[in-house]
């Protein structure tokens, strides 16, 4: 799956284009909410394809992995899906802007966004306005 496009200046709000039901869950900062959090999304996308699902699952693990490590702070996940295009939203109050990391066979982490890059149709960081920001992705079957 290729990028149709990337938005990383926070011009776009997170899930813009996709309208529908929106699901939420709240999350603490501890390293088994990372597991829940998971669990939160498979069950939300129950039924959907299992690809899909482990796709999804695995780049929401990438994230509230980097709201405990990075942002150190609570964070909530969201679902957005119109039947078809599915956006998801993790939101954290951490300071910084996430990027890209350049590949390096020699370290053990830092391939997150890499995976976001890949598996997503598009996705993007909007800071928030208080403090925080939202990374989002969008993925559609």
């Amino acid at each position: 799956m290729t990028n149709q496009r990337r938005v990383l200046d926070g011009e776009s709000e997170p899930c813009e284009a996709t309208k529908g039901e929106r699901v939420d869950a709240l999350f603490a900062a501890k390293p088994q909410c990372i597991r829940e959090a998971r669990q939160f999304v498979a069950q939300q996308l129950n039924g959907r394809s299992p690809d899909l699902v482990s796709d999804t699952v695995l780049m929401v693990s990438e994230l509230t992995t980097n709201c405990i490590v990075h942002a150190r702070s609570p964070f909530k996940v969201s679902i957005i899906s119109d039947g078809q295009t599915i956006c998801v939203e993790v939101t954290d109050n951490g300071t910084g802007t996430p990027t890209c990391q350049p590949l390096d066979p020699l370290r053990s982490s830092g391939r997150g966004l890499q995976i976001i890059e890949q598996l997503s149709n598009t996705w993007g960081v909007t800071p928030k306005d208080d403090h925080g920001k939202t990374v989002w992705f969008t993925i559609e079957p």
